[in-house]
């Protein structure tokens, strides 16, 4: 991979991480390109179509914007429908889940404080953007914590339920 500054990488010599475990996910996949820095990290990652993963949290706050396709995001109180354009949080810690319920895939653009390279996955591919003279060493490797929320299959109910009567 021949790069003209090491603060500058081309997506395409990026390898693309599986963020998400397969026995983590119900149905589809998700891949991503992940570059990071000193506090945090950003990624492209695509959902496919009836990709579904399992509750977990993650100690960094996560900013999101849908890129395209749709995603429903799942707290263990609630969620919401995110569409194309939409952006939204994740709060640091906080247990979340998503579900692309559609068939079409679904492009998130996340950025990660502190950042999310901690799962041995996002570790080999994710690339960080520093020179020789960079001291990295403190840089905080977060990983995903996968959680037990029994209510799941309810809460995704209800909260599609009510997203779609609010929305006739």
């Amino acid at each position: 991979m021949h790069r003209r500054h090491p603060y500058l990488i081309a997506a395409s010599g990026i390898a693309d991480a599986q963020i998400m475990p397969k026995n983590q996910i119900k149905g589809g996949a998700v891949g991503a390109k992940i570059v990071y820095g000193m506090e945090g990290s950003f990624m492209v990652a695509t959902r496919e179509g009836g990709y579904h993963s399992a509750p977990h949290r993650h100690d960094c706050e996560q900013m999101n914007y849908v890129e395209q396709g749709a995603i429903w995001i799942f707290f263990e109180h609630g969620g919401f429908l995110a569409s194309q354009g939409d952006f939204f949080r994740i709060p640091r810690n906080v247990v979340h889940w998503s579900w692309i319920v559609e068939g079409a895939p679904c492009t998130l653009i996340e950025s990660h404080v502190p950042p999310l390279t901690g799962d041995a996955s996002n570790a080999a591919s994710a690339v960080g953007l520093f020179d020789d003279s960079e001291d990295t060493s403190g840089v905080k490797h977060i990983a995903t914590t996968f959680v037990t929320v029994d209510s799941a299959g309810e809460i995704e109910e209800r909260t599609m339920r009510e997203w779609r009567l609010a929305a006739e």
